[in-house]
């Protein structure tokens, strides 16, 4: 004896009517195939319906490294400006704080003065409280000068060390034509007239 089962086939409508197709475009009506099996035959499992389907997540980007410095015991203003001269050329890279990969200005910064355990902020936006302001005429080796943003002229977004006192130049991780640990004189035109404030982080 032959028995006979109706077999319906539900197509996922979900994902597909959530593209161009309007609602029920591509899928015409028609009734349910009748199929003729034997009695013994085994019928395939059936996933059912209300099965939950997990989404496969790919992984986030990894974030920048942010490499801490082996530290050393400050011992002088000039000692920390000439361990910053060592990473003249070292990329700009927006974020960075490692000198396997390249410095932002507030990243290269961070790592110089991190190296001689002295603790300051990582973004430029937080020097606006921090540190001690000082005249820029009064700056000394190590001092920090602030300036604003190239596109943005209402907060803090670059920042370098003074290299000597009297000097206008200054080494800082630029994102401009150099993108690279260069020097740069803060008496140019283009420095001048975003300059905010020099602060000391040193003696503050």
């Amino acid at each position: 004896m032959m028995r006979i089962f109706h077999i319906f086939v539900f197509l996922p409508l979900t994902g597909l009517l959530s593209c161009s197709e309007p609602p029920g475009e591509g899928f015409p009506e028609s009734t349910p195939s009748t199929v003729v099996v034997p009695a013994d035959t085994t019928l395939p499992e059936v996933t059912p319906l209300d099965t939950p389907v997990v989404p496969v997540i790919p992984d986030a980007l990894p974030p920048v490294v942010q490499a801490l410095p082996p530290k050393e015991p400050f011992t002088s203003r000039e000692d920390l400006v000439q361990f910053a001269h060592q990473f003249l050329g070292m990329p700009y890279i927006y974020a960075a704080s490692d000198p396997q990969q390249g410095f932002d200005c507030s990243g290269f910064i961070y790592y110089v003065y991190q190296h001689y355990g002295i603790a300051v902020p990582r973004s430029t936006i937080e020097y606006k409280q921090y540190g001690r302001e000082i005249p820029l005429a009064q700056a000394k080796t190590a001092d920090l000068v602030l300036f604003t943003g190239v596109s943005d002229s209402d907060r803090i977004g670059h920042i370098g060390i003074v290299l000597a006192p009297g000097s206008d130049s200054f080494i800082h991780a630029s994102s401009g034509k150099e993108m690279a640990v260069t020097i740069s004189s803060y008496k140019s035109p283009h420095y001048q007239k975003r300059f905010v404030k020099a602060v000391d982080v040193i003696s503050k």
